[in-house]
């Protein structure tokens, strides 16, 4: 099974583009065009983005990356706030932690 991410499928905005009335109408084949695809599709209401249908293969990498840019953010706003230390002293308190 080959893996997509979300840089290399981005909509096209001519094939992935749909209003809801037409949406709601064909639920099974808005299914089949993001399994096949791999690109997300935008559902318009009142001619605005509303929702976005994205494959349950292509929802768990997505989730991922998000998840981890989460932590990054995290992490950064630790170290700016001064909640970081050295490399000797993480090694110091592991040592001590494990005994060794």
């Amino acid at each position: 099974m080959q893996t997509h991410t979300a840089s290399r499928r981005r909509p096209h905005l001519i094939e992935d583009i749909m209003p809801f009335p037409e949406y709601r109408g064909n639920l099974a084949a808005c299914f089949d065009h993001v399994n096949e695809t791999h690109r997300p599709l935008i559902v318009t209401r009142k001619g605005r983005a509303d929702a976005v249908l994205v494959s349950a293969a292509d929802f768990d990498p997505l989730m991922d990356v998000f998840l981890l840019a989460g932590t990054v953010r995290k992490s950064r706003k630790e170290i700016d706030e001064g909640y970081n230390i050295d490399h000797k002293t993480t090694m110091q308190q592991f040592r001590k932690r494990q005994g060794i």
